[in-house]
This record gives structure tokens, C-alpha cells and sequence, in this order.
């Protein structure tokens, strides 16, 4: 396996969209009519089904590191257009058999396609097993656009070229956040929180000193080091959108009489987190603990938890 700069790297990639027969996911965090131009000109067999995973930040569509023409582009050669959020990644799937991975995205710049075309590495592999269950892992949770949401999307969008340059970082409105939830599968280690928030409060003012695990959910649940005690409602709604709180509402929903316990919770942690090599049981446990004392501190809406028997039950609720 060689590494490959930006030519090598994107005519490895016309190379096996050439060939293809059957599939190619592309996962790109920017996404540009030209770079979908581009992927769809060299996939020679019309008959093989083209799928984009894309973020679509309102800053990358108003600052032109994504557009609305790729999607417009896809719709109209029948490829299966979707967006997942926090997607970062750029990774091409051929066939569920060859994979490209690196830092090119499906723009212009990433594949070079222009003058001043932008420095990319990549590596071309033979996709494994847990390769491919990681990829359609997240193609999973991926949102489709379709037209009625593309829809709300370019109106909010209208709105946001209007402010630009006055805000640093905006947001979808809270309507269509929603539209862009999807049940959670699939986790990595990363996704869950590594401390108690007991933990949290006896390493607070000493920011030099603060353990690993505290630092990594601050980032996680997106709370700020000043405010992170006294902004209860931000803390709430941060917890509320991690990947790991929704995973927990997913397994909650799927189950009999939406109840489980700690150790069944357990056992589905354990299958469900994509991690290589897989953690130890007590890890998973440790992981889980750390979660239900996040959910026992902000106390957030739907879920409850209690101890009958002496067990760890967590329940799904109606709010009230």
C-alpha cells in the first residue's frame, strides 16, 4: 500500500470509477457540482448506483466549500443524495470492494480539477469486512434530502447569505435540525463520555491539571471550560444531540416496553461500538456508568432512571 499525492490519488479514483459495476459511495465532507461532474463522467456503467454523503453546514454552503448545484446535479442522474452532519471524512467505496480514503473531497480543489488545485494524500486499499461495516454504518445514519427539504434548506439558506460575514458560525434552524436526526446504530469509543461528571467538578479552575476523560466531553457535549457549571440549558441541549444519548433513545425505542437494564444495555454497547480491537467488557461498563451519570446530572427529557432490585433500570418516558 503506497500513498498517494494528488494526481495519483485522483486518477486512481477515475481509474476504479471506470470500472465499477455496481456501486460507488463517495463520503465528502464539501461537496461541488464539479467534483459530482467529474465522478459521474468517469463512472462509465450507467448502471451503477452513484450514493453522496455529504455534511451541508450552512458556513460550507455560504462560504461556496459545498453548493446546491450538486444536489440539483444528482437528483438529476438518479444518485442518492444524503447528508450526515458531523461527517468529516472523504472515502470513495467501489463496488463494496476497493476503497480510496484520504483528504480529497468531491470539489474542484480536492480533486485538483482546476489550476491551484489543493495538496491531497490518500491511500487505495482492498476494503475489509469492518471497513465496509463502518462505511455503511454511517451511510445509515445519513439523512436523504429530498425535494421538500432541499426545499427548506435553500429558503433558510437565502436568509443566511444575507448575515454573512456578520456572523462566525451559524446553524440550521431548530425545524430542520430535527429533519437531520436519524437513530444511531453504531458508536465509536470517541462517542461516549469518559468521565463523571463528578469527575468534571473536582478538576474545575485547574485547567492544566484537567484528566484526559474531562477534557474529551467538554468537546463532546460542545461545552465551554467558563460556562460549562453555569449554562445549564446549553449543557442539556448539547447532551441531548451527542451521538451517544441517541444511540441510548434508539435502543430505547426498539425495546419491549421501551425499558432496559444495565446489563443487557451493556451487552448492546458492546456489539454496537466499531472500535479495533474491540475494549474490554469493564471498559464498556465504565463507558455506560459514565453515560447514566451524565443523564443522572443534567436530568434531560424522555428518559428516567432507577434501581429495582437493586438493578440499573433506565426507562423511556412522554414528557409531561
Amino acid at each position: 500500500m503506497n500513498l498517494l499525492g494528488t494526481d495519483s490519488y485522483r486518477d486512481k479514483l477515475a481509474s476504479l470509477l471506470s470500472l465499477a459495476e455496481t456501486e460507488v459511495i463517495v463520503f465528502s465532507a464539501y461537496t461541488t457540482i464539479f467534483g459530482c461532474k467529474w465522478i459521474e463522467n468517469h463512472t462509465q456503467n450507467s448502471d451503477v448506483k452513484v450514493s453522496l454523503i455529504t455534511r451541508w453546514k450552512p458556513n460550507d454552503l455560504v462560504s461556496g466549500a459545498s453548493d446546491l448545484a450538486s444536489y440539483e446535479f444528482a437528483i438529476q442522474h438518479g444518485w442518492d443524495f444524503s447528508i450526515l452532519r458531523d461527517l468529516h471524512a472523504k472515502a470513495y467505496l467501489i463496488d463494496r470492494n476497493r476503497l480510496l480514503a484520504g483528504s480529497a473531497n468531491a470539489t474542484a480543489y480536492g480533486l485538483a480539477l482546476v489550476p491551484g488545485g489543493n495538496r491531497e494524500l490518500g491511500v487505495c486499499i482492498d476494503a475489509s469486512s469492518r471497513d465496509i461495516d463502518v462505511l455503511l454504518s454511517m451511510q445509515m445514519e445519513s439523512v436523504p434530502v429530498t425535494a421538500k427539504l432541499y426545499q427548506k434548506i435553500r429558503q433558510e439558506l437565502d436568509k443566511f447569505e444575507k448575515t454573512v460575514g456578520k456572523q462566525p458560525y451559524i446553524d440550521w434552524p431548530v425545524h430542520i435540525q430535527n429533519e437531520l436526526l436519524k437513530p444511531v446504530d453504531r458508536l465509536w469509543v470517541a462517542d461516549m463520555p469518559w468521565s463523571s461528571p463528578t469527575e468534571r467538578k473536582k478538576d474545575q479552575g485547574y485547567l492544566t491539571e484537567r484528566s484526559t476523560g474531562v477534557l474529551h466531553d467538554l468537546r463532546l457535549f460542545g461545552f465551554s471550560l467558563d460556562s460549562a457549571d453555569t449554562d445549564y440549558e446549553t449543557m442539556v441541549s448539547k447532551f441531548i444531540d451527542s451521538r451517544a444519548f441517541n444511540w441510548l433513545l434508539t435502543r430505547l425505542n426498539s425495546s419491549e416496553n421501551r425499558e432496559l437494564y444495565f446489563g443487557t444495555l451493556t451487552a448492546m454497547l458492546h456489539n454496537a461500538l466499531l472500535d479495533d480491537p474491540s475494549p474490554y467488557r469493564r471498559t464498556v461498563k465504565e463507558l455506560l456508568a459514565n453515560l447514566m451519570g451524565w443523564i443522572q446530572h443534567l436530568n434531560p427529557p424522555r428518559v428516567d432512571i432507577d434501581r429495582p432490585k437493586h438493578s440499573i433500570r433506565v426507562r423511556l418516558i412522554e414528557p409531561q
